[in-house]
Formats: C-alpha cells, structure tokens, sequence
C-alpha cells in the first residue's frame, strides 16, 4: 500500500498574526520599534509569548543565567524531529519510520517583528533591499533572523554579543547603512547579506575551530565588500601594485582604512590567526592537533576576537564612523555602541 511519509518536530513556534503591507521576521531579543529613513520595523502583538517562548528554550552557555526580566543570551538549538508514515485517504498514522529520530536538519524561530520598507510590496525584495535591512537589524542584536516561513539549519545563537543599541542609535544607524548599501552595485550588496547572515549564524557553532572557519570566511567576504565598492584602495602598492594582498596583510589594510585600532599586539594576532586558518584548510589541523580533541588557549578564543573584529569591520563597511568602530576588539570586554557623530 502507498504510504505518505511526513517529519514531525517535538515543538512549534508560537503563531504570529499577518499585517497587510508587512513582512515578519525574527528572532530580535528587543521589544524595539524603529522608523528609519526608508522604513520600519514594529515588534508583533504578542511578542511577550515569543520572547517566554524563546526563553524557555534556550540552552544558556552562562550556566548561573537564568531566565529574567531582561533577556538571557543563549543558543537555541533544532528540535527532535522524527518521520511517520500516514495513510494517504485518511491520514491515520500507520507506523513510525525506525530510526529516523533526531535534531531537525531545519527548523524556524519565532517572529518576532514586521518590517516593511517604502515602494517595496510586502513579500518582496527578500534576497534584496528587505532581506539586508532585516540582517542588519539582527547584525546590531548579535541575533541571525529569517523570514517567518524561511528556515534555520542548525543551532542558532541569539544575543551573545549584542551591541545593545539604544532606539536614536538604532534608527540612525539602520537609515545609515540602508542608504550606503542601497548606493552600491548588485554584487557588493548581495555579498553583504551573505556575510550578514554567516556572522550572525556563526556563533551557533560550538566547537571553536568549527566556529573559526564560519568567522573567518566572514572576515574574507569583509575583503571582498571592500575590495568591490573601493576598486584599488584595498590593493597593494609599489612593485606589486593592484594585486591583492595576502590574507593577514587583507585584514590589517582593512584595519588601517577603517580606523580600528592596531598596533603590535593585534598585528601578532593576526598573523596568529592567519595561521590557524591555514593549517586548518590545507593541513586539517587545529593548534598542533587534531580538531575536536585538544588545543591552545589562544586557539580557543580566536572565534570570539574574530567576532569582534568582525563586528568592527562590518561598521567600517557601512561607513559608520562612530566610537565603537575605534574601540579595542582584541579583548574580552564590550565596548559601548554610540551615534556616529
């Protein structure tokens, strides 16, 4: 007999409502509102439940969090999923599919928001213009988001690094980097949703030298931007002039063009991530060894520097000159996100 065979999935989002004229999106860990120069986002009607809901089911790598009135940074990660076979006249459940059970190879995050932007239909432009305004909005948050029927494939950290913008900061910097990246070709601005969304995805990653490749492809694209929307001032100069540099010197030019700060010991930093990437990709070896087995102290905090550095180099893209951009990322502290002045 014919049998239809359908996933099932230990948990569902909570339902959101639609808008005429919005799209939804999330997860953003804020209740913030924002009317910037080109449009807007509103949090749902019930976006107390979303945020319970996601609270609830995140795994806190800060094992003395707790859930609170402020929001808990965490990682949330697939939900079981298993395969059932079904009659196709009556839909009856027939039988479960041995073995099939695990973590959902995809899975969604609550809405939490609606965006819409001016003389952009609702559902529209979602690889475009409305899908690098929702990224960028997220990039602020440290949180990856995705369209209300779109899909994750795999654990998803939200806010561990978040940059906790203030509503005037929010509204000038997202108006800010909409009309930069809107005065962009079509290569760098599809580049930039792309590097966008693998910054926000990366954290989700939790073994470090697994991570390291996801922030380090992020920094590379970062090149890339910079090296397409800049033609040459991202080059080298004198006998090899217009080539590309290598990979480290990549990252100290961006360094140096976008004002970060950079002196001897990020320069030894560099070279010492640099090195890491490479014995990675040619020699699949991470600190001297193995991956997933053992590896430097150093080695287990590139991710997170790389992260950090990452965040800066994304402002510098987006030409937003503000405290922030010139702010240590060579540490394990945060650094506050002002207005550009």
């Amino acid at each position: 007999m014919f049998l239809v065979e359908k996933e099932m999935h230990d948990r569902q989002p909570p339902p959101t409502t639609e808008r005429d004229g919005w799209d939804r999106f999330g997860f953003l860990p804020s209740h913030a509102s924002c009317q910037f120069k080109g449009g807007a986002i509103e949090p749902v009607p019930n976006y107390d439940d979303v945020w319970k809901w996601v609270q609830h089911h995140l795994y806190f790598e800060n094992l003395l969090a707790q859930p609170s009135s402020s929001f808990e940074p965490g990682i949330l990660f697939p939900p079981l999923s298993w395969r059932q076979q079904h009659d196709p006249r009556t839909d009856d459940l027939v039988s479960v599919v041995p073995g099939s059970e695990g973590p959902a190879l995809l899975h969604r995050v609550p809405t939490s928001h609606y965006v819409r932007l001016d003389d952009v239909v609702a559902g529209a432009e979602r690889e475009g213009s409305v899908g690098f305004v929702t990224n960028v909005i997220g990039f602020l948050y440290d949180a990856p988001t995705q369209f209300w029927d779109w899909w994750f494939d795999g654990p998803v950290s939200i806010g561990g690094k978040s940059l906790h913008p203030v509503p005037l900061v929010l509204q000038d910097f997202v108006s800010h980097a909409y009309a930069t990246w809107r005065a962009w070709g079509p290569e760098p601005q599809q580049l930039m949703i792309s590097l966008l969304n693998m910054h926000g995805r990366a954290p989700g990653h939790r073994w470090h030298w697994e991570r390291f490749s996801w922030e380090y492809t992020v920094t590379d694209a970062c090149y890339k931007v910079a090296d397409t929307v800049c033609p040459g001032r991202f080059r080298r100069h004198g006998k090899a002039k217009g080539k590309r540099p290598k990979h480290g010197d990549r990252i100290k030019l961006m360094c140096r063009e976008f004002g970060l700060p950079f002196g001897a010991e990020e320069d030894a930093w560099v070279n010492f991530a640099v090195c890491l990437r490479n014995e990675l990709l040619h020699e699949a070896r991470w600190s001297g060894a193995q991956p997933s087995t053992k590896g430097s102290d150093a080695a287990f905090r590139a991710p997170r520097f790389l992260h950090k550095l990452n965040q800066r180099l994304i402002v510098g893209l987006l030409d937003y000159r503000n405290g922030f951009l010139a702010s240590g990322w060579l540490t394990l502290s945060n650094a506050h996100f002002d207005k550009m002045k």
